[in-house]
């Protein structure tokens, strides 16, 4: 049987100013052994680049349930490292694995602004990180689960995807290829998203100030 959101999945995008109550929140409850930078660097980097949380700190094999109800499994997935992670020319890079989870691929690295709000917790964070080879969020998925549950009861991990792939298509000059070549995903889930987003019906109706 297929694992089930308890309080439903949320539909609508946040703001920074949301983002940033979270963020805060993250000072005030039990954050395990982790320290509050350690988590809101990690849900800065889940809001900037909309990763799923297993292409950040890793994934071990699961299983997962298709529109049929067969069962499949992951394969394992290796966590971030700090080789992977560099800032150059005022711009963040994160170059994941090319093959991504859920038959997605990239292949460039994803470059973000750094003077964006919450970058600075990214970079903090990552300066605390020395080896090139030593992971940068050295947490578990179910711990992680648990600390963003008393952060927020309906918040979760796949909700930053939903949400940067949301908010991607919220800006007009974004095509569909930038879109695919941000995300690794397919035109099929490139179409759904740009609807969610609504730009087309947005275009369409100011258009009606010309056609009356």
């Amino acid at each position: 049987m297929c694992p089930k959101y308890k309080h439903g999945k949320v539909s609508r995008t946040i703001s920074t100013e949301t983002m940033q109550k979270l963020l805060d929140r993250a000072k005030l409850v039990d954050t395990s052994v982790y320290s509050a930078l350690f988590i809101q660097s990690l849900l800065a980097l889940l809001y900037r680049t909309g990763l799923r949380i297993s292409e950040v700190i890793g994934g071990i094999p699961h299983k997962y349930c298709l529109k049929s109800g067969e069962v499949k499994y992951t394969e394992r997935y290796p966590p971030l490292v700090k080789s992977q992670v560099w800032v150059e020319k005022g711009r963040l890079f994160v170059k994941t694995r090319e093959k991504l989870r859920k038959h997605s691929y990239r292949e460039a690295p994803l470059e973000i602004p750094v003077d964006l709000p919450f970058m600075d917790l990214i970079l903090t964070h990552l300066d605390t990180v020395k080896s090139p080879n030593e992971i940068i969020w050295p947490i578990s998925a179910p711990t992680s689960w648990r600390i963003v549950k008393r952060i927020d009861p309906k918040l979760y991990h796949h909700f930053f995807v939903l949400n940067r792939c949301t908010r991607i298509f919220e800006h007009p000059d974004v095509s569909m290829a930038d879109w695919m070549d941000w995300t690794g995903k397919s035109p099929v889930t490139a179409s759904a998203y740009q609807a969610k987003a609504g730009r087309q019906t947005r275009k369409v109706g100011e258009m009606q100030r010309e056609t009356g």
